[in-house]
């Protein structure tokens, strides 16, 4: 079911697995679109890289490899990979938004609550993850 070696294909696997959403993302080499699990309904995220613009499986998995060994409760993980005639599949957990919306969203409810802008406790909370993912990773 995952890559093992690139030159194995695995026909339809990711797609008997995953409905394919919509596209998040776009880069040189491929790009990124929301997916759920057939099976469970968890909403991912897929990296689909273009096998015809990839010459080597080499940098997908490294990208795999890094992936996983940088999982954690800070750092978005690679849950699982797939590889067929036309691409190389990426799953991972789906991070929705980004660090300038959650600051948005943490200040909107502390106005909820009656406090204007960020207190320095939930500064301190928030820095403290994105300190404990870049611990982490180092």
């Amino acid at each position: 079911r995952t890559m093992g070696n690139c030159d194995s294909v695995i026909d339809g696997s990711f797609h008997s697995a995953y409905m394919v959403g919509k596209q998040l993302g776009k880069g040189a080499q491929g790009r990124v679109h929301a997916c759920a699990c057939k099976r469970s309904g968890a909403v991912r995220a897929v990296k689909m890289f273009d096998r015809l613009k990839i010459k080597s499986c080499t940098n997908f998995t490294r990208e795999v490899e890094l992936g996983k060994a940088a999982s954690s409760d800070h750092v978005i993980g690679v849950l699982e990979e797939f590889v067929d005639n036309s691409y190389y599949y990426i799953v991972m957990e789906r991070f929705e938004g980004h660090l300038r919306k959650g600051f948005k969203w943490v200040t909107k409810q502390a106005a909820l609550d009656g406090v204007t802008g960020i207190t320095n406790a939930t500064l301190q909370c928030v820095t403290g993850q994105v300190l404990a993912g870049i611990f982490h990773l180092h």
